[in-house]
């Protein structure tokens, strides 16, 4: 990456499981000027991801967070 570039990342918060599913899916549809596209997401459901846990990776790798 380039001094000073920009690293977005998009990401759903995963909270506790709330049933007996081994999949965290998220639908998405994207609207683009000339198309929209349906697709998704998906992770396995073993871990909880928030806010909290991105910013601790972004300060582990010496990443500044500007905006969430």
């Amino acid at each position: 990456m380039k001094d000073h570039g920009k690293f977005l990342v998009w990401d759903a918060e995963i909270t506790e499981k709330s049933a007996d599913y081994d999949i965290f899916v998220v639908r998405l549809k994207v609207r683009l000027p000339n198309e929209e596209i349906e697709t998704g997401y998906g992770v396995k459901w073993d871990k909880l991801q928030t806010i909290k846990y991105f910013k601790g990776l972004a300060k582990k790798t010496k990443f500044k967070v500007i905006k969430e």
